[in-house]
């Protein structure tokens, strides 16, 4: 069969936002032998793969009915306006086909290979008619251009007889011009200029060179190249400047150095800023087996002389993450003699280490700065430290004015912070999910550092929700834990181990120099799972005379189930007490802190502030007219509207039966609201529920409780109140 078709092209096809079928009319052996070129709308081409981009379908008889169709795009939308497509032949210039001496003769065989010479010879036209030719009489046919290294930066032009060659443009022409615009210092023959009053004429290089992006330096932040390098000679650049990190994902094996730069003085030395794009949008990728940034003091920095300070440094609006290939050791953040720092909105997750580390190193220095006050004036503000498998945040040096602040800390296997020094504040976090096991600190921890006592911290207002262990651990002294929420969803975990009993606040005064003078108020405790046989301690002091005048005052213990639970448990003779709105209480519970217990499966999650019917009296055998107990009364823990939903199980003997009944809600002593059965209950010896709903406002302090009446009683009439699994009281906060 012959080929007819001299052309081995079809398009361009142009972008309608419709069109997907484009056919081609030449002949082809399989699908593999097209080629096909999308052309954007700026003219840049970009040539397709088949079966990813595109496909094709083959008309079945390629001598009668050469060509077929391409299906663009494979999935989604059109071809839009202003695009192209070309469709060209794709067949490889080789010949595959092998004729066998004595072998058999076939002349299909031998058409096909006359025919694959034609396709080539036909592609080969095709590709040089888009390509500059002389004429068939030009005497300079066949020049030969000079190798790169002598054409870069001229033009391509003509010598005296019509042959080509390269030139150099001649001085302040346009295209001399140009080419220097093009070069890399193109940018200082380009003018700039603020706007306003007084605003000075400058180069445009000098105003791009105001800002520094790890991407001038060969970062590509595609999650495959090692960015290391680049993002490091970015940050020697700056010295101390800010260095900006765009959208993008900038694998690292080496921990990123922060202190590069020239000191201001010979103590202080302007720490960098690094700033991404989002804490979301930039993320860098730790496969270094060390800490993602840090900051190594080299030797005398730390000297009673130099004392060196890393002063003014930003890290911010990115993410720091390890992954399956990231070995032991890639953390977070660790930072020694890092002072006025500022950390925020970033995210710490999984990494493999401590989420944020401030450390002594104190191998490298001597006297009291290589030990004292080695950070401090950090802030640390919106930052997410999360499934570390050290601890969220941990300082092991004498740091002093920490703010962290709105923080979320949680999952990490060590605990959630952990830090010494003084005058921190630590307000307004979520810490939760803390810790392996309630031997774990796990939620808080105010510790001694380098033998230095720590004193003046406040933690306050935050939510503290699920650590294992204990919540708050407080060592030294004057320090104040203030208007914090405690929940515990689920104490312990199913299994057989032994732990420790989790206690909500710990005030340690069993090292060092004791623990004295601290304060917790105004604090609300609640947990929602336990059964037999789990224990809690609320608030414990421990050190004997070395923990002092320590004061717990109007602390509020909301929900709390049926198990062994201490509000308080003090030290024998360290003078610590205990006040509720002004009365005093005892301090010292049944239940030792140190106290073994056995992990138990925990009951199904309630929900909100709620107390049980364990606040109603259950005995028995009610015979009297009221149901009176002092365990029935609640006492409201804030100023607000308060839902009561209460059921109460009872049971009328013979006498009592059809007798009215009525369930009474007390507020200060008097009737508020009942709920009235006229008729009373018709049968004897049956269970009977009696239910009340409703909300009302109540004052902090205020006391409720609940009472069965029946005012035709006789004196063999009798009603039974019942302990039932649906005999329960909740108080809700709207």
């Amino acid at each position: 069969m012959t080929i007819s078709s001299t052309t081995r092209k079809a398009g361009p096809f142009l972008g309608n936002d419709a069109t997907t079928a484009f056919p081609f009319l030449f002949k082809v052996f399989k699908k593999q032998d097209v080629a096909v070129t999308l052309t954007d709308a700026s003219g840049a081409d970009t040539l397709l793969m088949l079966d990813s981009d595109y496909s094709i379908s083959l008309n079945a008889d390629q001598d009668a009915n050469p060509g077929g169709q391409i299906i663009y795009p494979r999935t989604g939308n059109p071809m839009p306006t202003g695009f192209r497509l070309s469709v060209t032949g794709g067949l490889p210039y080789d010949q595959p086909t092998d004729i066998q001496n004595t072998g058999g003769f076939y002349p299909q065989v031998v058409e096909d290979m006359s025919d694959r010479s034609t396709i080539q010879i036909q592609q080969l036209v095709e590709e040089s008619r888009r390509s500059l030719k002389f004429s068939v009489s030009d005497p300079g046919a066949g020049a030969v251009l000079p190798p790169p290294n002598l054409r870069a930066n001229k033009l391509l032009g003509f010598d005296s007889t019509g042959r080509p060659t390269v030139l150099i443009p001649t001085s302040g022409s346009a295209a001399d011009v140009l080419i220097q615009l093009a070069g890399p210092s193109g940018a200082s023959m380009v003018g700039f200029t603020q706007g306003g009053v007084g605003a000075v004429a400058r180069t445009s290089q000098d105003k791009l060179r105001e800002a520094i992006s790890v991407r001038d330096f060969g970062a590509v932040g595609d999650g495959v190249v090692d960015d290391t390098l680049a993002i490091q000679a970015a940050i020697n650049y700056a010295k101390g400047r800010t260095v900006f990190l765009p959208a993008g994902r900038y694998l690292i094996t080496a921990p990123i150095e922060l202190n590069t730069s020239t000191a201001i003085t010979p103590k202080y030395q302007p720490a960098s800023r690094l700033i991404g794009d989002g804490a979301l949008a930039t993320v860098i990728l730790n496969r270094s087996g060390d800490y993602a940034i840090k900051n190594t003091p080299t030797a005398g920095q730390y000297s009673e002389a130099n004392g060196v300070r890393f002063t003014g440094g930003e890290l911010c609006h990115f993410s720091i993450v390890a992954d399956g290939s990231s070995p032991a050791g890639s953390g977070g953040i660790k930072l020694a003699s890092y002072w006025m720092g500022y950390l925020h909105d970033l995210v710490i997750d999984r990494v493999k280490g401590h989420g944020l580390w401030l450390n002594r190193y104190a191998s490298v220095g001597s006297g009291t700065n290589s030990d004292s006050y080695s950070c401090g004036n950090l802030h640390v503000d919106n930052v997410r430290f999360e499934f570390c498998t050290g601890y969220g945040i941990l300082s092991d040096v004498w740091s002093i004015t920490w703010r962290i602040h709105n923080c979320a800390i949680g999952g990490n296997t060590s605990g959630g912070i952990k830090t010494g020094g003084a005058l921190h504040v630590i307000s307004e976090n979520t810490v939760f999910g803390n810790g392996v096991d309630t031997n774990s600190d796990a939620g808080i921890y105010i510790c001694y550092a380098n033998s230095q006592t720590p004193h003046t911290v406040e933690i306050s207002g935050n939510e503290f929700d699920n650590n294992w262990g204990v919540n708050v651990k407080i060592e030294g002294h004057n320090n104040l834990v203030a208007r914090n929420r405690f929940v515990q969803t689920s104490l312990l975990g199913t299994g057989g181990n032994t732990f420790r009993a989790p206690v909500y606040i710990d005030i340690d005064g069993r090292a060092n120099s004791g623990t004295s003078n601290n304060v917790v108020r105004n604090n609300y405790f609640r947990t929602d799972n336990g059964v037999t046989g789990m224990f809690l301690v609320g608030i414990v002091t421990r050190g004997d005379a070395l923990c002092l005048n320590n004061a717990m005052i109007d602390n509020i213990f909301g929900q709390i189930p049926a198990f062994d639970f201490s509000k308080y448990s003090f030290s024998a003779s360290g003078f610590d007490y205990a006040t509720e709105y002004g009365i005093q209480v005892a301090g010292s519970g049944k239940l030792q802190y140190d106290k073994a217990v056995t992990v138990l499966a925990s009951n199904p999650t309630l929900t909100d502030i709620q107390t049980t019917a364990t606040l109603i009296p259950l005995a028995a055998d009610y015979n009297t007219k009221n149901f009176s107990n002092a365990n029935s009364q609640f006492v409201a823990p804030f100023d607000g509207l308060l839902s009561v939903s209460a059921n109460v199980v009872l049971q009328p003997s013979g006498q009592a039966v059809n007798l009215p009944v009525e369930l009474h809600l007390f507020k200060g002593g008097t009737s508020f609201h009942s709920v009235r059965v006229p008729g009373g209950f018709p049968v004897a010896s049956q269970n009977y529920t009696v239910r009340l709903e409703m909300s009302l406002k109540v004052a902090l302090g205020e006391t409720l409780q609940l009472r069965a009446v029946f005012p035709g009683r006789t004196s063999t009439a009798q009603i039974v109140c019942l302990q039932s699994a649906t005999a329960t009281t909740t108080f809700r906060m709207l």
